[in-house]
């Protein structure tokens, strides 16, 4: 895959890439395929509002552990786990928690995740870096 590189002052890696590149494509294929699962399994009964029903398997989706990062998509944007209507609903122990932090101590407590968050995207990325080191190395062992 051609790639090109450009670094600026800030340090931002610019990557620029082929629009079609097989082995790019198999990964969008497969999650494509997920959630096309997702949302089969979803309109069942109502087929026509697929559309309006897309946001339930993507939700699923984005909320569900990948098998090569070990943590959700959802985490590794935002940092957390997320807070589902229910837990605010019902208020969970973890809501209660953090509404009774003071503005200070609700800081360092959302500081301290995103640590714990940026630590998860590490881990995530050497998980698949492993994985795709191994499917490289079984593909030229063929």
């Amino acid at each position: 895959m051609p790639l090109d590189l450009h670094h600026n002052q800030f340090g931002i890696i610019k990557l620029h890439s082929t629009s079609y590149y097989a082995q790019d494509n198999s990964q969008a294929n497969a999650t494509n395929k997920i959630i096309v699962k997702g949302i089969s399994k979803v309109i069942d009964n109502n087929p026509r509002k697929w559309d309006e029903l897309l946001i339930y398997a993507l939700w699923a989706y984005r909320t569900s552990k990948r098998e090569a990062t070990g943590v959700t998509p959802f985490n590794l944007v935002y940092g957390h786990t997320p807070v589902i209507p229910v837990e605010v609903n019902v208020r969970s122990s973890r809501v209660a928690q953090q509404m009774g932090l003071s503005r200070d101590d609700y800081s360092e407590a959302m500081t301290i995740e995103i640590m714990d968050g940026l630590d998860a995207k590490e881990e995530a990325l050497a998980k698949m870096i492993i994985q795709k080191e191994k499917v490289v190395g079984h593909i030229t062992k063929k």
